[in-house]
């Protein structure tokens, strides 16, 4: 099962050891998203965005949810989670990944947390 991970730096590399993200991709045999700096959450409405940057609230320069994959030595590149939308009204979850290098497109999608959740 992929795992998420909310808590601040767990994607980033501790004292030359691999970040938490990889470690738990490895012991768990599934990709990890883990935030490269610190969360910010943000309450507008019935509506939380979980976003990611490089200071403590909403400081410095935006990072992502890195993607880490088992036997990896280090983020997927391009697969990062630039925010995640959490509509409490509406039980939806809407995903904004990172624009890739090649200056394609930002993709996002919005699904209903009750098709993914068994």
């Amino acid at each position: 099962q992929n795992m998420f991970l909310a808590a601040c730096e767990t994607g980033v590399s501790d004292m030359g050891s691999a970040p938490l993200g990889q470690q738990l991709a490895d012991m768990n045999k599934s990709r990890v998203y883990a935030p490269d700096g610190w969360v910010n959450y943000e309450n507008k409405g019935n509506s939380t965005t979980l976003t990611v940057w490089s200071g403590r609230n909403k400081t410095g320069s935006q990072g992502s949810f890195q993607q880490y994959a088992p036997g990896g030595s280090g983020p997927v590149a391009g697969a990062g989670i630039k925010s995640v939308a959490i509509n409490h009204e509406k039980g939806t979850v809407t995903v904004r990944y990172d624009q890739a290098k090649t200056g394609t497109r930002i993709r996002s999608e919005t699904f209903s947390v009750k098709e993914k959740v068994k």
